[in-house]
């Protein structure tokens, strides 16, 4: 999504993302979402159709909206 420097490694540094307010990861074979906190300004975050077994939004202050539909393989 063009968060991430260099070559794609599953991290992104936290200064990249601290703005990020809608947030559509749909669809993305997502297994776990470790560091959804450091998007401190998500308003809006969908995240159906992945596989992701835990989902901790309670860091995510700014938090408005999200829609998840988890599919568990």
């Amino acid at each position: 999504m063009g968060y991430d420097n260099g070559p794609l490694d599953d991290f992104v540094i936290t200064v990249n993302i601290n703005i990020v307010k809608t947030l559509n990861i749909s669809k993305s074979g997502i297994l776990d979402i470790t560091g959804i906190e450091d998007f401190i300004a998500l308003e809006i975050l969908i995240c159906q159709k992945n596989k992701i077994s835990n989902l901790d939004l309670s860091n995510n202050l700014t938090l408005k909206l999200y829609n998840s539909i988890f599919i568990r393989g």
